[in-house]
């Protein structure tokens, strides 16, 4: 999300936000509650370091940004609003915001989750 005053945002009578047009996702706007009540302007240093499609209209993108001074690492699901224009992606809310210290411990997750997958094939494979 670009740098943004909060004025620029416009809350409907459901309780979403719409800014320049665009709703918001719940992420997104339970951060712009957060920084209202904090009377924070709106900004985010955001850098896109790895993205792969998961299906046709769906990309998993992992970005790591700062706020106030801390770094985070987000994992989300991004859906295409048009297939043919890449910059019609939007975030879902299925994703994973972690403070950046505890990446090792997700790396080591996801090699377990790698060795039980392998290990199961393995023994899948006696079976038959």
């Amino acid at each position: 999300m670009p740098d943004l005053c909060l004025q620029e945002i416009q809350a409907t009578k459901q309780g979403k936000y719409i800014v320049k047009g665009k709703n918001l996702n719940s992420t997104e706007a339970n951060l712009i509650n957060y920084r209202k009540k904090r009377g924070e302007k709106m900004s985010e240093d955001q850098k896109v370091v790895s993205q792969f499609n998961k299906n046709s209209i769906e990309i998993v993108k992992v970005i790591t940004q700062e706020w106030k001074g801390k770094e985070y690492i987000d994992l989300r699901i991004w859906i295409m609003q048009n297939p043919a224009d890449p910059g019609s992606e939007k975030p879902t809310q299925k994703g994973l915001t972690l403070d950046i210290e505890l990446l090792p411990k997700l790396i080591d997750a996801l090699k377990k989750a790698q060795e039980a997958l392998n290990e199961g094939s393995r023994t899948h494979k006696k079976k038959e």
